[in-house]
């Protein structure tokens, strides 16, 4: 990983040590050996052995890399989901820390695509590609190579749509609603770090996928509120009731260091899957009240 200095041309390599030091350090997950298969028809050595491993946390990929480099061959289980629609939105990070050129748009363009056809193999049967939302340098012209990067990567996948990808634009509409706001309004901003969404941005966001993807028409909807007869305010809580759930037993399923977030060492940990699972679906049936005219 690289990150920009002072200026677009100047780009440093980062010292990745602790984070090495800190996956090294993990004990590595629970691996178990299975008879080798054979493989479109190719009969597999009978001394080879396989590794199966449900990995429970993020920090365990160093246990599978190293047995990857040891020419075993393993096969993560990643059972516990299996989407039918998955929406993928990156870019941020590597706006930052890619080079800000050809090369760098080039390690983005092969990440993504990977991504993609690694979520296509494992039954996703559609995958859906936002490009990243805007870095707002706010005046710092020393950042502006941050943006200009995402701008580059939202190009290029907009330029994948002739390839039959589905591409969600946010960076687009969104620099342009921020730079229209800012000619009114100096200190008009979506993040007050540059870089997260307040809900004014995030409705920016939504409102592109509602839009782009789904079609819908949002003429006169300024809020997600909105969006509903009655009981907006409500079923925008519901909804987010429902979200916070789903995230915090993810979270804590895969695991991860991410301060103050469910899952991270000293959070509160989110409820089981199943737990979870059921009393999203009571949420549920709670909105589906709410919009065929039920009374909160």
């Amino acid at each position: 990983p690289y990150s920009s200095g002072a200026s677009a041309g100047a780009v440093r390599k980062l010292d990745r040590g602790p984070d090495l030091d800190r996956a090294r350090r993990v004990s590595p997950p629970s691996l178990r050996s299975v008879p080798a298969v054979s493989t479109n028809g190719i009969p597999a050595s009978a001394n080879m052995k396989m590794h199966i491993v449900e990995p429970k946390s993020f920090t365990e990929a160093q246990a599978i890399a190293d047995k990857f480099k040891q020419g075993i061959p393993v096969i993560v289980n990643m059972a516990a989901t299996k989407p039918d629609l998955l929406f993928a939105c990156y870019g941020m990070n590597d706006g930052g820390s890619l080079p800000p050129d050809a090369a760098g748009t080039k390690r983005f363009a092969e990440a993504i695509t990977h991504l993609r056809a690694a979520a296509a193999k494992s039954g996703v049967k559609r995958v859906v590609i936002c490009t990243p939302p805007v870095q707002d340098a706010k005046g710092n012209s020393k950042m502006n190579y941050h943006d200009e990067n995402l701008a580059r990567y939202t190009a290029w996948l907009l330029s994948k749509r002739a390839d039959g990808w589905d591409v969600v634009d946010i960076h687009t509409p969104m620099r342009r609603a921020l730079d229209e706001g800012r000619l009114k309004d100096p200190a008009f901003q979506f993040a007050k770090d540059g870089v997260h969404p307040g809900r004014e941005g995030h409705w920016l966001m939504a409102s592109e996928i509602l839009s782009q993807f789904l079609g819908a028409k949002l003429d006169g909807v300024a809020a997600a509120e909105d969006l509903f007869p009655a009981h907006g305010t409500v079923i925008r809580k519901l909804v987010r009731e429902r979200m916070v759930l789903r995230f915090n037993s993810w979270m804590t399923q895969i695991g991860h260091k991410r301060p103050g977030v469910a899952g991270a060492p000293g959070a509160k940990p989110g409820l089981p899957l199943a737990e979870a699972n059921a009393k999203a679906a009571d949420v549920a049936k709670q909105i589906q009240l709410l919009m065929t005219g039920g009374k909160p």
